[in-house]
């Protein structure tokens, strides 16, 4: 069929008898051929990079969220009078996986918080947690995501929560995450520096 339909490229308007030589004939219509499989195989060289593509963007949201689900999460910060603390970061790290994730949300000016682990908001993972509270200060990351003026010189910072509060083990601070986000609202209450220090 191939030396039928190469013939017919290549003799049919040379009139009877005509002769072609066939390696050239032969040689044309791989041409042809050859043309139709690289066509053939850019085409499936191109969704072979898609389906790579897919694949990677899977699996790197996988990974992140190391197939654990999250849930909505927040609550506010106050001191035992009420007054909340303006600015800040709140950090959750959970007790019942192995390795712990943490969730951390930035406090606002009223002392709200939402609680992002892997995605903006998306809330901490199944379980119970211990907590601690970092406070802003004049000229810090958190101070400047709340609007705060960057002085050129920063007075001696003097801190306006307990210590304690700061780190895990000794915060006092736990709260339990559950699929139900009614019940994760937590209202975290922080004191002043010890009177000791």
């Amino acid at each position: 069929m191939e030396s039928s339909l190469a013939s017919t490229l290549f003799c049919g308007d040379l009139g009877p008898g005509a002769r072609v030589d066939s390696y050239v004939a032969h040689k044309a219509f791989d041409g042809i051929r050859n043309k139709k499989t690289k066509k053939a195989y850019m085409i499936s060289k191109r969704a072979y990079h898609r389906t790579c593509l897919a694949l990677l963007a899977l699996a790197s949201l996988i990974g992140c969220s190391g197939g654990q689900p999250t849930y909505h999460a927040s609550g506010r910060v106050t001191f035992s009078d009420g007054q909340p603390l303006e600015g800040g970061v709140v950090e959750f790290r959970s007790l019942d996986s192995q390795p712990s994730v943490s969730a951390r949300g930035f406090i606002q000016a009223d002392g709200t918080f939402q609680l992002t682990t892997f995605l903006t908001d998306d809330g901490a993972v199944e379980g119970k947690h211990q907590v601690l509270v970092s406070p802003k200060r004049p000229g810090s990351v958190t101070d400047r995501r709340m609007g705060a003026r960057r002085d050129p010189v920063v007075a001696e910072f003097k801190p306006i929560i307990d210590d304690k509060f700061q780190r895990f083990e000794t915060s006092g601070l736990t709260f339990t995450v559950t699929r139900d986000r009614a019940e994760n609202q937590f209202h975290i209450v922080v004191g002043p520096p010890s009177a000791n220090r």
